[in-house]
């Protein structure tokens, strides 16, 4: 596949697809159940296998892919298949946008995580150290309060 300039990481592409990681799982609940795992002929055909340079190649497996897709999603339409990824893994030279977004998140999602961690730190120490004051254990500084006034006399 490498010598036509095609993905080698054929297998890698699926199991990280949404089909193959479920796959993957109904494998490993029962290993003996008979799994819908599709093959190289689903999309591309048998005996209909075209030349990787023929034009009308992306047309027999674009419709090869419609009507395995269809087989679990009755629904599809023509662009249904637009959808996946192919055999590349997203990357900026194949699906700039899916691999940046990916980027994003995987930058973005640790720092909203680890952020609202810190605040929930931040907070329960405030609760504590609130708490402590009010029980009067306060490392043993005294705090100052402000004197309350007495309204009980009047000054007339």
């Amino acid at each position: 596949m490498d010598k036509y300039g095609l993905s080698t990481q054929v297998m890698e592409t699926y199991i990280a697809d949404f089909h193959g990681t479920t796959v993957t799982l109904f494998e490993k609940v029962d290993p003996d159940q008979q799994t819908n795992m599709p093959v190289c002929f689903d999309c591309h055909g048998v005996h209909d296998i075209r030349r990787a340079d023929d034009p009308e190649k992306g047309l027999q497996v674009k419709e090869n892919l419609l009507s395995t897709c269809q087989r679990c999603h009755p629904d599809a339409t023509s662009n249904f298949p637009d959808s996946w990824l192919s055999h590349y893994i997203p990357s900026p030279e194949h699906a700039p946008l899916v691999y940046y977004v990916g980027l994003v998140y995987k930058i973005l999602i640790p720092l909203v995580l680890g952020a609202m961690a810190l605040f929930i730190l931040t907070d329960i120490y405030r609760k504590v150290s609130r708490k402590r004051k009010k029980n009067g254990n306060n490392g043993g500084i005294e705090e100052l309060q402000p004197p309350t006034p007495d309204f009980s006399q009047d000054s007339k």
